[in-house]
């Protein structure tokens, strides 16, 4: 979680937090240099992080992938809440996708805007 959270931390938008979009696109973008890397059509295969460590751009999709329900979805049912990274107090609509993720002004994570781009993943 902690490496996926602060990745997201760069991921440039003019809103507080990591907008749902820009994760999207950004898990879009990984895959598709990742197959053009392993074909040879681009040289890199992976980033720096900031603590120097690499990453393969296959490993930071799939950090994508498999928290990208817990980060963005408020469950349905108030039962489920512990199996994602919601504040409960916060949430005034269910079976929805926030906006935004790990945002300091927290209500703004909870609106809800027509965003589409999240179907990338």
């Amino acid at each position: 979680m902690y490496v996926f959270t602060e990745i997201l931390r760069f991921v440039g938008t003019p809103r507080d937090g990591a907008a749902i979009e820009i994760t999207g696109l950004l898990y879009s973008t990984l895959k598709w240099v990742a197959v053009l890397s392993k074909e040879k059509k681009y040289q890199w295969s992976s980033v720096k992080k900031s603590d120097g460590a690499e990453i393969t751009f296959v490993a930071w999709a799939g950090l994508i992938k498999d928290n990208f329900e817990r980060c963005y979805y408020i469950p349905k049912d108030p039962k489920d809440d512990d199996k994602y990274v919601i504040k409960a107090n916060t949430v005034n609509r269910r079976g929805i996708y926030k906006d935004l993720f790990g945002g300091v002004r927290v209500y703004e994570d909870y609106q809800l805007r027509y965003s589409p781009s999240h179907h990338c993943v």
